[in-house]
């Protein structure tokens, strides 16, 4: 299995201490389970480490693109060979069609601050130099290790698949984003990395623009100018 075909499976405590596996469509809304399994497949970190969460969704999406390009860029070439379904991506589109702020915290397990798009802005406008920006930042939070920015999830209408966008940033010139694939597999959640071509905003000062056409998932760090 090589890289872009790689697959995170979380150990065992990690998976009790997430619950809502099991494939049934009438149970709670996993959107916070979920969000919470990629972020700690983006990181590699421990739920007890402490970070940011920007509330304000963030799609990982062109705003220039339509409805019918962001669906097809989606889809391209690896991402479907790794299965990701086209019912997932429509469901993903439709969650994320308006901008705003996520609707659930996540779970009490993750030691985890929520912080306003306009607050962490706040920091940059107030200060020239972006690093002592970041600073007062992290000062102010009790140095969490990261800030984060995700998109709504996504998830088929079987509730067996779905798709969201993480990125994290540790200061003005180190941020990273990717696309998850999370399917259910014998009750339990896999986190699959997609090797999507990344696009974002700004974080922080550093834009973060569309990356080069599709290559093997190591090859995903973030251009900037």
């Amino acid at each position: 299995m090589n890289a872009r075909q790689t697959r995170f499976l979380f150990c065992l405590n990690l998976l009790v201490v997430f619950s809502g596996c099991k494939q049934d469509t009438k149970v709670v809304d996993p959107s916070s389970e979920l969000t919470a399994l990629a972020i700690l497949a983006h990181s590699h970190n421990s739920p007890s480490e402490p970070f940011l969460f920007v509330s304000t969704v963030e799609t990982g999406l062109s705003p220039n693109d339509s409805i019918q390009e962001s669906r097809e860029w989606l889809l391209q070439g690896l991402n479907a060979e790794m299965g990701l379904e086209e019912a997932t991506v429509d469901a993903f589109l439709q969650a994320n069609a308006n901008v705003g702020d996520l609707d659930f915290d996540l779970p009490t397990k993750l030691n985890v601050q929520k912080i306003s798009q306009q607050s962490f802005e706040e920091y940059f406008s107030e200060n020239d130099d972006l690093q002592a920006g970041w600073n007062a930042l992290f000062n102010d939070h009790n140095r969490p290790i990261c800030v984060y920015w995700v998109s709504r999830i996504g998830i088929n209408k079987r509730g067996d698949q779905a798709l969201i966008w993480v990125r994290q940033a540790i200061g003005p010139l180190a941020t990273r984003g990717n696309f998850y694939m999370l399917t259910l597999l014998d009750r339990h959640w896999v986190v699959t990395e997609l090797p999507i071509p990344l696009l974002v905003g700004q974080s922080g000062g550093a834009t973060i623009r569309k990356g080069a056409p599709q290559v093997a998932a190591s090859n995903r760090l973030t251009r900037f100018d």
